[in-house]
């Protein structure tokens, strides 16, 4: 979409809001919901494929999380219609309320036109996550950056880094009078204690495993709720990696649309959806190398399918200390940073 396009997409909106007097905001609660409804209806007959092929071939999902992130969505969607309509949000709707000897008629109303930007990594099901509500309240609401300097977007609601979020803030002319709504990036940890290696434990410790492998490598740790950074017992180490390793190894590797034979499941670790994004692994891996880590998973941070793929087999790092980028930063990629602790 180009800069022009993005201008008319706001004219449309302000024409829409019209300062609170236009066609939405001046629809009744109940028609902006039916109007919601038609929309995903016909979203759901006619482009539930299409938005699924997108999300593999556009970012590297496999078919399973594709069609999760299409189906939650709109699940989401029905359950914040569900969740207006209950009988416990009747506010809502406006009523009487009393404060001291104030009796006031209190009716929430729409706060204007809100841009809503989703990140890379779920651009259906975040994006809609917070144009719903927006809509369902009566807001308008827009998509693209270049439209925060012109002064018309009365809020923001952005997923994403936190640098990226600061210039955005500081595009308007009038930034204090923006209302911001911000999910910004995060360092997820796990922590083993020692008492889980006791060997009446295993089944325990087993389990943990393997939700710290879905945890950090879920579509491939590009996930804001990934952990990002595993602190285990020094002394239990050895034990750790042995069983990590192994369960890390036995992912499988490929295409987002590639099944395998034994079972027919899809690839669970999938190609990144920039070489940007695989220069910044091998950034944080050659900092971490050269202050004393190695890769302890064979092949791990290998290309896979030539010299412009993205296809990187998972990077277990150990030992991982303070000194190196890849302790502190989060990687949203494949990498898994292993901390020894007393």
């Amino acid at each position: 979409m180009t800069s022009d396009d993005a201008l008319s997409v706001l004219n449309s909106a302000k024409r829409a809001w019209n300062g609170g007097m236009g066609i939405w905001p001046q629809l009744s609660l109940k028609r902006r919901i039916e109007a919601i409804e038609l929309f995903f209806d016909e979203l759901v007959k006619t482009k539930r494929e299409d938005i699924i092929q997108v999300l593999m071939w556009d970012i590297g999902k496999n078919r399973n999380d594709a069609e999760a992130e299409f189906d939650r969505t709109v699940s989401f969607a029905q359950q914040v219609i569900q969740a207006i309509r209950s009988p416990a949000n009747a506010d809502l709707h406006g009523g009487w309320t009393v404060t001291g000897a104030t009796n006031a008629f209190v009716r929430r109303a729409a706060i204007g036109i809100i841009l809503c930007l989703g990140p890379f990594n779920y651009p259906i099901n975040e994006t809609y996550a917070t144009l719903i509500p927006a809509l369902l309240m009566g807001s308008g609401r827009e998509k693209m950056p270049p439209l925060m300097k012109t002064g018309h977007i009365d809020g923001l609601a952005f997923i994403g880094r936190a640098s990226a979020a600061d210039a955005l803030i500081k595009e308007p002319p009038n930034p204090h009078r923006l209302k911001i709504f911000l999910q910004l990036e995060g360092k997820n940890m796990a922590i083993f204690l020692s008492d889980i290696f006791h060997e009446k434990n295993e089944e325990t410790l087993n389990r943990a495993l393997d939700e710290t492998v879905a945890g950090t490598l879920s579509f491939n740790g590009q996930r804001c709720t990934a952990l990002k950074i595993i602190f285990v017992p020094k002394h239990h180490t050895q034990q750790f990696l042995a069983k990590f390793i192994a369960k890390v190894e036995a992912l499988r590797v490929g295409l987002p649309w590639q099944t395998f034979k034994n079972d027919r499941t899809y690839s669970q670790i999938t190609p990144l959806p920039t070489e940007q994004r695989i220069a910044y692994m091998k950034e944080l891996i050659e900092d971490a190398t050269y202050k004393g880590t190695s890769i302890v998973n064979e092949n791990g941070g290998k290309i896979i399918g030539g010299e412009r793929s993205t296809l990187m087999i998972p990077a277990i790092l150990f030992p991982v200390d303070k000194t190196m980028d890849l302790y502190h930063q989060e990687q949203f990629g494949p990498l898994v940073p292993i901390v020894p602790y007393f």
